[in-house]
């Protein structure tokens, strides 16, 4: 599920790339049961980062080629 979501985000977010300068790539990042809070976006050739919203919103900035990795750690169990 979360390899399908980042391919997903990652086709939708690919028009961003065309060119060399920064853009600011906008998301929402959801599961099956709803919004996810507090996953970490970093993007790993600038190592900045990001942490969604409460409501799974975040923004950061990328350039062509950059790669980001998306994670979450949670203690307490989606049902």
């Amino acid at each position: 599920m979360k390899t399908l979501l980042i391919f997903t985000l990652l086709l939708f977010t690919q028009k961003f790339f065309a060119f060399e300068q920064p853009y600011t790539i906008h998301g929402t990042i959801n599961d099956k049961i709803g919004a996810l809070a507090n996953v970490h976006i970093i993007n790993l050739d600038t190592q900045e980062g990001t942490f969604t919203d409460a409501l799974g919103n975040f923004s950061i900035v990328v350039k062509k080629g950059d790669k980001l990795k998306f994670s979450r750690y949670s203690t307490t169990p989606r049902s």
